[in-house]
């Protein structure tokens, strides 16, 4: 795997917290 730029690591970390933020809210509705 390549390394990553600064600029893309911030945004694979951003949408990784929004997916998991997302999924978590979604798990609460359905609970």
């Amino acid at each position: 795997m390549h390394a990553l730029s600064p600029a893309q690591r911030t945004w694979v970390t951003f949408i990784a917290t929004a997916i998991t933020l997302l999924a978590l809210v979604a798990l609460g509705f359905a609970a």
